[in-house]
């Protein structure tokens, strides 16, 4: 199977949003406020205060942020602003909604629909520290393991949690996968990862599967291989059997692009079963 990448000649850069202090390993006892009524779909804390981030991001440009009858439009928003998900959602011509806090830009604070369509999880950094927990458990009483700054931290999930002192998002980071305070974290990747880091953390991370079968040939040839070799600055491995050329190439890197820009920019997962590129 070949895995076609499409291309881009252009970056959207992500700003880097203010931060904030106190990122305490402490951070407290899970507010019962409103557990119930989190456990039973009625609401996720996403009103709250999460350090102007979000569960997810908007991947269109000026996307119309519609009032609750949804046939009005409120305001429109820019590509990467920032929001978080409430439970509740709708249909509208054939489209899905959900009902949307806007967390950055120019309408932050403001609540209206966004089309799914238009929604993909965040990828984010851990920020602010070292040794950040990364909880689980009813009260978020487990402490799974920690992470670092600078580790990227994949969004996984619409849940937002709530201990009183802080907001979680679930994440998957540090090849764990748990809650970790929205004030341990900053918008964007590990500003020093590669396109090829990138798609070796997001394999690891479980979001997207490099396959490593040769069925027998140990050619080194498979994608798993191709993308370890070229985080190291290696020419990737050609297959060796048949016809095939039995050489190496250097992946280029809009392909490499790509395949990072399918996991950040639109939250696809994807299994990759070989990587073609001409070796001319």
């Amino acid at each position: 199977m070949k895995l076609e990448i499409p291309t881009c000649s252009y970056l959207h850069l992500r700003p880097h949003l203010p931060t904030r202090r106190n990122c305490a390993a402490d951070d407290g006892e899970l507010d019962q406020s409103r557990f119930d009524q989190v456990e039973h779909g009625g609401g996720n804390w996403a009103d709250q205060d999460t350090n102007r981030l979000g569960t997810h991001r908007i991947t269109g440009d000026f996307v119309d942020v519609r009032a609750v009858e949804l046939s009005t439009v409120q305001f429109a928003v820019r590509i990467e602003t920032q929001a978080t998900l409430t439970y509740r959602t709708q249909e509208h011509n054939g489209y899905v909604y959900y009902e949307t806090y806007i967390k950055s830009g120019e309408h932050a604070g403001k609540r209206g629909w966004v089309a799914k369509d238009y929604l993909a999880h965040t990828v984010l950094r851990v920020c602010n520290g070292n040794g950040i927990n990364v909880r689980t458990g009813t009260r978020l009483e487990v402490v799974e393991g920690t992470a670092n700054s600078g580790d990227t931290a994949y969004v996984i999930s619409d849940t937002i949690r709530n201990t009183g002192s802080h907001r979680y998002f679930e994440v998957i980071v540090a090849g764990l996968r748990g809650f970790v305070a929205a004030d341990c974290l900053c918008s964007g990747p590990s500003s020093g990862g590669s396109y090829p880091e990138q798609i070796l953390n997001a394999h690891d991370a479980s979001l997207i599967t490099l396959w490593n079968e040769t069925f027998g040939r140990n050619d080194g040839a498979d994608p798993l291989n191709n993308i370890r070799d070229t985080v190291n600055g290696k020419p990737a491995k050609t297959s060796c059997y048949g016809t095939a050329p039995c050489t190496t190439v250097y992946l280029k890197d809009n392909l490499l692009a790509g395949m990072a820009r399918l996991i950040s920019d639109h939250g696809f997962s994807y299994f990759v079963t070989s990587i073609h590129q001409s070796i001319t």
